[in-house]
């Protein structure tokens, strides 16, 4: 199982989790049904990517990956249709454009190489190569639509919107610009940072960044569940009262048609202010049943009845809602009235906590229909019951002090268990007030609020505090803290005995001038200024180290590393260090050790530099400054050294009688030792051409018998020929040991051919045999003599060039001089090897009959 699965794997999770909380919610809603496309877009993009880390067979990658790219190109389209709809925004050509792009380039992925022409494999999986329209398509399709998508958000709102709705836009906006950070961070700016090969691509937690975005503002600020306007919308448009819906502000944010007549406004917006100038005693921020007062209107004066009520719980409250009778006919006033405040309290029992009254000896007499989602009961199957038979026996003292204290004085709500349906006990949150009529209490109200996910919050809390205390406690560092106006330790693990020597309470009482040298304390001090001057330009999450030297407990100075970090406080001030620090004494007297080391490695490596340019200066002296020169034959050779002394040697011998000796050897090994076995080389085959250089086979049998024993481990390959020069004839007479067999070029038939004459490596055996073979040439033939180095060069895809692609390398290359066939021979092979350095030597002599 490849680990990297878990990246797609986790971030289809979050988006399978999306999907599935959205299928829950009101589908008839744009922005809902709109969200739930991005989304199920989304987790089709992200399952589709499990095929990245754990690839199909060979046949279906490249079908899968253009398929798979149909779904991400669609993604964007999909992200502004969600923006279009949250935001109420008609399409318009934007809309269209990006729906197109998508549409375009999604086809053009699917049937053509244009968007992904193929795909390579890395150790961890298979990505696909990029056409030339991918990064089009990418911008087109995705970064583009991502940027427009928050855009249309922002434009949305309103100087009349609420504290939420300003919250739930800003979480989106958030959402948007983080996947598209993280998409563009993991796409585009570590493929320049990372080298290709070693870069394993992280693509996946973009667009679940997104999704846990909109997951926190559905859990946090009720996005995308149904708000009182969803549960109102009939009432709203067709109700003949008039409803003002206030924002936190105490703003008018909305109006329907009922009360623009009212208060002769047919457009625009009515501002509180103007509210109070026309009625009479209204206070926006009251609660009202049944007020009855005048206002003045365009229309004239009015007869108003107002009720106003809170949106959301007591101690958070998002806005009011105003409801307004024309009490102006007082034969249609007391029905209306009662029509509207059922219509209201059909808004009030559609919120999520639970609304109940009940009487002073605890009989339930309301309890909102929201009861069934909560506890699991039905509302009617708690009218008339006895409410203290639902609270858990050992909360129940607690419960009914608190009720008796709300008859006295107002008081805090009150945590205790209520019994579920199924048997279980849920903890809740209580709040309750006293009703009265005519002076007295006659009963209480009062909102109860499932308590379970803040419980649960606050023991995640707690355990995580308790982790922290363990880590602190083991943790083999010194985990510290200290506060930035005193220069004060707060806070120092018990670890820091193991590691300085001193107890806790040592440490922090002892100052810092005592207990660290001076030099590194200062340099200390000077990081941290720096990094307060300039805090507000640079990552509120760094971290940096600094080097110490501290004073141990057992008298001694010892190394630290100390890696620190910013605690803030509400207003994002630094106000305390936190620091991690280790000791590193055995580490530093490491570094020093290896740093020696390192110099004397350095002298001596400089030492053997010295010794190879001598070598280098020695081989080049024994190899030939040119080539002979004459009227039957025209030589030129190309040599390519694998290290600064190579292991190749070659020579050309002009006789006397007529004629040109050529002789090319190969020394198994490269370095000083290889240039040691060319310099006998050199001389002894100096020495013997005196005596045998017109006898080939002679030559190479003295040689052999010359070089055995004289460097162990040490041998040549090698081919001596002789031209010879016969009135308009010219023979070639060839002996080889071991070396790989010349070409023949026939002018004539325009072929090649190989001049195969056996013979045994010179030098590795004694008293060998070695033959020569006569080869009659006419002009325009040509002779390549070359070493393993030419067939034997190897590619980055560990191919070889062989001899028959050098066959063909050769005759590709011929040009009408000599000098220009070796050089184009030499392109072809620095072609073939594409930056692959050659692993041997490589020796090309080339000879044409004049």
């Amino acid at each position: 199982m490849n680990e990297y699965l878990i990246i797609p794997f986790v971030a289809f999770c979050i988006n399978l989790f999306a999907l599935g909380h959205l299928t829950a919610l009101d589908m008839k809603s744009p922005a809902n049904r709109s969200f739930l496309y991005l989304t199920a877009a989304t987790t089709l993009w992200q399952l589709g990517g499990w095929g990245y880390y754990m690839p199909p067979p060979e046949s279906y990658i490249l079908p899968w990956m253009r398929a798979h790219s149909a779904i991400w190109q669609l993604v964007g389209f999909f992200a502004v249709n969600f923006a279009y709809r949250y935001a109420g925004r008609p399409r318009d050509a934007a809309w269209y454009a990006v729906l197109a792009a998508g549409v375009a380039f999604s086809l053009a992925g699917v049937s053509t190489d244009l968007v992904i022409k193929g795909y390579t494999r890395f150790p961890w999986g298979v990505w696909f190569d990029g056409g030339p329209l991918y990064y089009p398509s990418l911008f087109a399709t995705l970064i583009i639509p991502v940027c427009i998508a928050p855009l249309v958000i922002a434009g949305a709102g309103s100087g009349a919107d609420d504290t939420m709705r300003r919250c739930r836009r800003r979480i989106i906006i958030l959402g948007f610009v983080f996947s598209l950070a993280t998409g563009v961070l993991f796409h585009l700016v570590l493929a320049l940072l990372v080298p290709f090969k070693e870069m394993v691509r992280y693509d996946s937690p973009a667009s679940a960044i997104l999704t846990m975005f909109i997951l926190y503002a559905i859990a946090r600020y009720r996005l995308l569940s149904p708000g009182p306007e969803h549960f109102a919308g009939d009432i709203f448009r067709g109700v003949h009262d008039g409803v003002l819906i206030l924002d936190g502000r105490g703003e008018v944010a909305q109006m329907n048609p009922a009360a623009r007549e009212i208060f002769g406004r047919e457009t625009g917006t009515l501002r509180v202010s103007e509210l109070r100038e026309m009625i009479h005693g209204y206070d926006p921020g009251a609660d009202y049943t049944a007020f009855r007062t005048r206002a003045e209107t365009v229309s004239g004066e009015r007869i108003l009845l107002l009720s106003q009520s809170g949106i959301g719980p007591r101690e958070h409250v998002t806005g009011r809602i105003l409801l307004v009778k024309d009490a102006t006919q007082e034969d249609r006033a007391l029905l209306e009235l009662r029509d509207s405040e059922e219509r209201f309290r059909t808004l009030v029992e559609e919120i999520s906590d639970i609304i109940y009254t009940m009487t002073l000896e605890g009989v339930l007499t309301y309890v909102s229909p929201v009861v069934r989602e909560v506890l699991g009961y039905e509302a009617d199957e708690l009218r008339g019951e006895d409410y203290r038979e639902f609270i858990h026996p050992d909360d129940l003292p607690g419960a009914l002090a608190h009720f008796q204290k709300v008859l006295e004085i107002p008081v805090e709500p009150y945590e205790y268990r209520i019994r579920t349906k199924p048997g279980e006990y849920k903890h809740v949150m209580v709040s309750c007030t006293p009703i009265s009529f005519e002076g007295r209490f006659i009963g209480m109200r009062g909102v109860i609020t499932d308590y379970e996910v803040i419980r649960s919050a606050q023991e995640a809390l707690r355990e995580s505090e308790r982790r922290y205390r363990l880590i602190t406690q083991n943790v083999s560092d010194v985990i510290w803290m200290m506060d930035l106006a005193s220069m004060r330790m707060t806070f120092v693990s018990p670890s820091v005995s193991r590691v300085l020597g001193q107890s806790v309470e040592e440490n922090k009482t002892t100052p810092m001038e005592e207990r660290i040298s001076a030099g590194t304390l200062a340099r200390a001090m000077e990081i941290l200024a720096d990094e307060l001057a300039h805090d507000s330009e640079r990552d509120p999450d760094r971290s940096r180290i600094i080097y110490l030297e501290e004073h141990h407990g057992s008298g001694r100075w010892i190394h630290t590393e100390a890696r620190i970090t910013f605690l803030r406080d509400t207003e994002g001030r630094p106000v305390e260090l936190l620091g991690l620090t280790r000791d590193i004494t055995s580490r530093k007297k490491l570094e020093d050790e290896l740093r020696d080391s390192l110099e004397v490695l350095r002298a001596k490596s400089e030492e053997i530099e010295k010794d190879l340019a001598a070598a280098q200066v020695i081989q080049k002296a024994l190899l030939p400054d040119g080539v002979p020169e004459t009227d039957r034959l025209r030589i030129d050779f190309r040599y390519r050294p694998v290290a600064q002394v190579g292991g190749d040697f070659f020579n050309f011998i002009k006789f006397e009688e007529g004629g040109v000796g050529v002789f090319l050897g190969d020394v198994a090994g490269h370095g000083v030792p290889a240039a040691l076995f060319l310099s006998l080389v050199k001389s002894t085959t100096n020495r013997l051409f005196r005596k045998y250089a017109l006898a080939p086979a002679t030559f190479m049998e003295k040689l052999n018998n010359e070089l055995v024993g004289s460097m162990q481990s040490y041998f040549i390959t090698a081919a001596y020929g002789v031209f010879e020069f016969h009135d308009g004839a010219v023979t070639l007479r060839l002996a080889n040991g071991g070396h790989p067999h010349p070409l023949i070029y026939r002018h004539a038939s325009r072929s090649l051919e190989f001049v195969k004459v056996r013979g045994t490596l010179v030098g590795a055996f004694e008293d060998m045999r070695y033959e020569d073979c006569t080869i009659s040439l006419d002009p325009g033939d040509r002779i390549y003599l070359y070493t393993d180095g030419f067939p034997e060069a190897m590619n980055r895809e560990r191919e070889m060039i062989g001899f028959e692609r050098m066959t063909e390398m050769v005759k590709n290359s011929y040009r009408h001089e000599i000098r220009g066939t070796l050089d184009a021979i030499i392109d072809e092979v620095e072609r073939f090897l594409d930056g692959e350095p050659i692993a041997d030597d490589l020796v090309l002599i080339g000879i044409e009959i004049l």
